[in-house]
């Protein structure tokens, strides 16, 4: 299915949506940037989101926002095997200059499509800078605190 809304379309990358298969470069371009700004393995990630798609599996699901024939926004989502309550976290969520509405409309869909697969939690892990903005925007709540140590 494709929403469309203010001339963007909001669109699930899956193997058997048809229009995916033109994003896909575009999309697995855009995961491998931003997982390595953020220090982490974009190629890793590109690759198993790539497999996953070819193979129609759902332990990674991508949505993108598409105007005039490119994406102007993604979100990567990547489920949570070893947990007790179904959670689904959110990768990446990349849609800088898209209107709220249709974040909104995307946010909808994502979580219909979450709730029907049997998900009862979405897990964001951002930067303190966004805290508020996705407490305010999609009713995100802190949830747990989320430590690191670098291996090095």
């Amino acid at each position: 299915m494709i929403t469309t809304i203010d001339g963007m379309q909001i669109i699930r990358v899956w193997k058997k949506e048809p229009d995916s298969w033109v994003l896909m470069p575009e999309l697995l371009d855009r995961i491998r940037t931003r997982c390595n700004e953020s220090g982490g393995n974009g190629e890793a990630l590109a690759t198993r989101m790539e497999a996953e798609f070819i193979v129609c599996q759902e332990s990674i699901a991508a949505w993108v926002v598409v105007e005039n024939g490119r994406i102007v926004g993604h979100t990567l989502l990547t489920c949570d095997s070893f947990n007790l309550v179904p959670e689904l976290f959110v990768a990446q969520l990349v849609a800088p200059g898209v209107p709220r509405a249709v974040v909104q409309a995307a946010d909808d869909e994502i979580s219909d499509w979450a709730r029907g697969k049997g998900y009862h939690r979405l897990v964001m892990i951002t930067r303190r800078l966004n805290l508020r903005a996705w407490r305010k925007l999609f009713g995100f709540q802190m949830f747990r605190a989320i430590l690191y140590r670098e291996l090095g």
